[in-house]
C-alpha cells in the first residue's frame, strides 16, 4: 500500500504527542455477536481528549478498517488567542481493508461563535427538542 498520503515534514510543524488507547467491545450479553465490530481501539490525545484514530476489527477479530483524522487547529474569536482542535478544517480518510476501498471527506472554512449568522446560532433548541421539529418541517 502507497502510503504517501501521509503529511510530510515540510508542510508544517509538527509534533510526537502522547496518547491514550481505548479498547471497546461489546459484551456476550449485550448481543457482541450481532454486532458489526468485534473492537474499536481508539487513539485519543492524552492533554485535549480529541480522538485521532481508530483500528476497527470486525466480529472474527480480523483487521478491518483504519479511521484517521487530520485536524487544523484555529483560533476561536473573541478569545484573545484560545485554539480549537476538532470542528476545525481538517480531513477524515477511512482505510476498508477487507474491501480495498478508501473514503475521505475534507471540511473548510469553519465558523465559530460571533462568525455563525444569528439565524444558524439556535441549534440546540431547533434541533434538541420537539418544538424544533415544527420549525425545520415548515
Amino acid at each position: 500500500m502507497n502510503l504517501s498520503f501521509f503529511q510530510k515534514p515540510t508542510w508544517g510543524k509538527w509534533e510526537v504527542r502522547n496518547e491514550y488507547l481505548q479498547d471497546y467491545r461489546m459484551l456476550p450479553a449485550a448481543g457482541a455477536d450481532s454486532y458489526c465490530y468485534g473492537s474499536r481501539l481508539i487513539y485519543l490525545d492524552a492533554e485535549s481528549f480529541m480522538q485521532f484514530a481508530v483500528d476497527l476489527y470486525d466480529v472474527g477479530m480480523k483487521y478491518w478498517k483504519f479511521d484517521m483524522n487530520f485536524f487544523k487547529p484555529e483560533v476561536i474569536p473573541n478569545t484573545g488567542g484560545d485554539i480549537e482542535v476538532g470542528d476545525t478544517p481538517g480531513m477524515q480518510s477511512i482505510w476498508d481493508f477487507q474491501n480495498d476501498h478508501l473514503t475521505s471527506s475534507v471540511q473548510d472554512e469553519t465558523r465559530c461563535d460571533s462568525e455563525v449568522d444569528p439565524k444558524y446560532r439556535d441549534n440546540v433548541e431547533r434541533y434538541g427538542w420537539p418544538s424544533g421539529l415544527d420549525q425545520i418541517t415548515q
